[in-house]
């Protein structure tokens, strides 16, 4: 089974990417504790997080910096080709997600049902196909944050 699952903090605002056919995705990072501290001082890992479709629409709209999230993703890998160098990615894709917290418990109920009904009228694939981007993704692209 490809799933994995994060809870954390949102270490920014989503951000709104757009492909060339006009198809809207989304970047964000997580902050996640570690179970172990070095020094006294808590410890961290920053997934970096793609999102596609609907999903985008509400996370930009109902999140912020800071905000808890959980998350349940699946991780391909592609690889593409540079300057005649190969180059090898593993990514994270939005699966699922919820909100944490008292703040978003009625956000969660209306845009639960708003995924509803969605769901049943478009019925789309979590990530567009090739023909639907027109385009291959580069990490450059997809992460905009430093490392």
């Amino acid at each position: 089974m490809n799933k994995c699952e994060f809870v954390g903090r949102l270490t920014a605002d989503v951000v709104l990417k757009e492909t060339s056919n006009g198809t809207v995705y989304g970047l964000f990072a997580l902050a996640v504790d570690r179970c172990f501290k070095k020094e006294g001082q808590p410890r961290a890992d920053f997934p970096r997080i793609i999102v596609w479709w609907r999903q985008v629409e509400i996370l930009s709209q109902y999140t912020q910096k800071g905000d808890p999230l959980s998350t349940v993703c699946r991780v391909p890998t592609r690889d593409y080709e540079k300057e005649g160098i190969k180059h090898y990615v593993t990514e994270f894709v939005l699966e699922e997600f919820g909100f944490i917290g008292r703040k978003h418990d009625k956000i969660e109920a209306q845009t639960a049902s708003q995924e509803r009904a969605y769901t049943e009228t478009t019925s789309p694939t979590l990530e567009p196909t090739e023909e639907q981007c027109g385009f291959e993704v580069s990490p450059e692209e997809m992460f905009p944050y430093p490392d």
